[in-house]
């Protein structure tokens, strides 16, 4: 599975993790939890062939492209606990930060525009530039710079 979790969050992949939330008496967490796997699958088919790591920070998901995180974050996804809709947040890159750690957050409304989010902050974010997968992926929708 392109998509891994962390070394440094060993206890469950994050597919059991969104799967525990999805079984949650709790309906905003039941909404979260069903939300962010149907992202994990979305995630796993853009990427078939490029390893993503992420990580679970309360309900969201933290991508980085090592898995170690040392680099820092890049993108966080989150469920806005409503039909269809994420919270999707890019870390600027230090070039263009007008102070440190600025940050870029949107919110998307379906599936389609989550990915187009999703894709623009991975691409703006720079943390996976030169990396072939990354490159076609934006080209094939459109978003190759």
């Amino acid at each position: 599975m392109p998509l891994q979790r962390s070394p440094l969050q060993r206890r469950q992949t994050l597919a059991e993790f969104y799967q525990e939330l999805a079984s949650s008496e709790h309906p905003g967490s039941r909404i979260v939890g069903q939300q962010m796997l149907e992202l994990l699958n979305v995630l796993n088919a853009l990427f078939p062939h490029m390893t993503l790591w992420g990580l679970t920070s309360l309900a969201r998901l933290v991508l980085s492209p090592d898995p170690l995180m040392d680099s820092g974050w890049f993108v966080i996804v989150s469920s806005a606990v409503l039909p269809a809709t994420y919270y999707i947040e890019y870390l600027l890159p230090a070039s263009r930060r007008p102070w440190e750690h600025a940050y870029v957050r949107g919110e998307s409304q379906s599936m389609e525009e989550t990915k187009q989010y999703l894709l623009i902050a991975m691409r703006e974010s720079e943390g996976w530039v030169g990396n072939p997968e990354m490159e076609a992926v934006l080209g094939q929708y459109g978003l190759a710079l």
